[in-house]
């Protein structure tokens, strides 16, 4: 039995970052070739490993969304809100 079938032509990267997350994103972005980086800013409370939140950063090449503190559930479903709608 398929639940889903889904095609997806978004390239994204998720990653940590402590220094210059920014500069280093967009730089990384460019090198790669990427759609999308989402980058975890571990110097946030609240973010990262050992924690049921998250604080992220959606980088494109046309913008940068700051997500606020939410579950990692919830999280996941603006991650995959972003990249259904970059397949639009």
């Amino acid at each position: 039995m398929k639940l889903f079938d889904l095609h997806c032509d978004t390239l994204t990267e998720i990653y940590r970052r402590n220094e210059n997350m920014l500069e280093n994103s967009k730089a990384k972005l460019e090198k790669k070739n990427l759609d999308m980086i989402v980058a975890n800013n571990l110097k946030v409370k609240g973010a990262g490993f050992g924690t049921d939140t998250n604080i992220v950063t959606i980088i494109t090449k046309d913008e940068v969304k700051e997500l606020p503190i939410m579950s990692k559930d919830e999280v996941a479903n603006a991650l995959l809100n972003e990249i259904v709608k970059k397949q639009k």
